[in-house]
């Protein structure tokens, strides 16, 4: 289910329970007016833009009076006695190599996508990995990553092999630097 599907529901279950509404924030790449009010008509509390960095969502789950547990079960390798931030950051340090493994899996699927000009498929990608990346600190994947997902809505082959081909050079000098 999406999103607004859920919110949907929360709120539905909270007004039939009498229950107080519970701080919902909405994380989307799509930062217009637009999509701000839709968000907010669902239901939501809150948007974020991605990609979010860790201040981001710190504040906005200050903002709506939400706290960071405490994780009983840390993730290996990490300790328990860090604070938040340092434990978010050493978790997306971990994730790292397995998000640019995707990436590299990525390019395969982008160049049949492309040779068969499945332009949906090709601009889901580029929305998917345009939303990621800067996340785990990669902004120009996920510029590369925008310009797959515009070439394919443009229908524009040509652009699309160009981000296809630059992708794999960002991936190539990440390679190298490792």
């Amino acid at each position: 289910m999406d999103g607004f599907t859920a919110t949907r529901l929360i709120r539905t279950w909270e007004s039939a329970h009498h229950r107080r509404s519970t701080p919902i924030l909405a994380l989307t790449a799509n930062a217009f007016c637009e999509a701000r009010d839709q968000i907010l008509a669902e239901g939501c509390t809150e948007f974020l833009t991605k990609p979010i960095t860790r201040p981001q969502l710190l504040n906005a789950l200050n903002r709506n009076g939400l706290s960071v547990p405490t994780i009983a079960a840390q993730p290996p390798g990490i300790a328990p006695s860090l604070d938040v931030t340092t434990r978010i950051e050493q978790e997306i340090q971990q994730r790292r190599p397995k998000f640019l493994e995707h990436r590299r899996t990525d390019l395969g699927v982008m160049q049949r996508a492309a040779a068969q000009q499945d332009f949906e498929a090709l601009k889901a990608m580029g929305h998917r990995i345009k939303g990621v990346a800067g996340s785990y600190g990669f902004p120009d994947i996920g510029a590369d990553g925008q310009r797959l997902e515009q070439s394919a809505q443009a229908r524009d082959l040509a652009a699309i092999h160009l981000a296809i081909e630059h992708l794999a050079a960002i991936l190539a000098q990440v390679d190298q630097a490792a």
